[in-house]
C-alpha cells in the first residue's frame, strides 16, 4: 500500500468524517424553520407542539451526526493506518484537527467509547498497530484469559474491558498492576 502524507490523511479524514457530521448537523435547520413559518402564518400549531417538533428534530440531527462518526471513524483509523509510517504523529495530528478525541481527557475516554467497532475492525487495526514500532516497544499490560490459556495484548483505545481476544475468542480481560500480580495471577493458574 502507498504512503501517504499526514496532511494528507487527515484531510481525506476531514472530507470523510468532520464534513458529513457537519451537513447534518446544521445542514437540516430548514426543517425547524419550516415549522416556525407555518406557526407564524396561522397554521394551526400549539406553540408547545412547535417547540417540541424543533427540539425532537435538533436531537435527531445531533444523533444522526454521531452515529455517522462513529460509524465511520474506525474505518478511518484502519485506512490510516495502512498509509502512514509514523501512527502516533498521525494521531496528534488529528487531535489537533479535531478528527479524534485525546485519550488523555476524561471526555475523549468516553466519546472514543461510543466509537462502533466490529470484531473484524478490531483485530485489523491491532495488526495493523503492532507494525508500528511505538506499540511494539510497549509492554502488553492486559492479560486474557480464556480456560486455563492466558495471553497478553497491547494497550488499544477500546478500553478496558474488551469481550474479544486478539485470536476472536470471547474471554474476560484483567488489567495487570505489577509484577507481582502477574506472579501470583499464574501462581493461582497452576493450582
Amino acid at each position: 500500500m502507498k504512503q501517504q502524507s499526514n496532511s494528507y490523511i487527515i484531510s481525506v479524514g476531514t472530507l470523510w468524517v468532520n464534513m458529513p457530521v457537519f451537513a447534518i448537523m446544521f445542514g437540516g435547520w430548514s426543517v425547524p424553520l419550516v415549522i416556525v413559518h407555518f406557526l407564524q402564518n396561522g397554521a394551526y400549531l400549539s406553540p408547545f407542539l412547535a417547540m417540541f417538533l424543533v427540539v425532537l428534530w435538533i436531537v435527531v440531527q445531533f444523533s444522526l451526526a454521531w452515529l455517522w462518526w462513529s460509524l465511520n471513524i474506525p474505518r478511518w483509523r484502519i485506512w490510516a493506518l495502512q498509509r502512514t509510517n509514523d501512527w502516533s504523529a498521525l494521531e496528534e495530528s488529528a487531535i489537533a484537527a479535531g478528527l479524534i478525541w485525546s485519550e488523555n481527557s476524561v471526555l475523549g475516554r468516553l466519546f472514543s467509547r461510543t466509537e462502533i467497532w466490529s470484531g473484524q475492525n478490531r483485530q485489523l487495526e491491532a495488526k495493523l498497530k503492532s507494525k508500528h514500532s511505538r506499540f511494539r516497544l510497549q509492554s502488553p499490560i492486559r492479560i486474557y484469559r480464556h480456560g486455563t490459556r492466558e495471553f497478553s495484548m497491547l494497550p488499544t483505545q477500546y478500553g478496558s474491558r474488551s469481550s474479544v481476544s486478539p485470536l476472536g475468542e470471547r474471554c474476560s480481560c484483567h488489567q495487570i498492576q505489577s509484577p507481582i500480580d502477574t506472579a501470583k495471577r499464574s501462581q493461582s493458574l497452576t493450582r
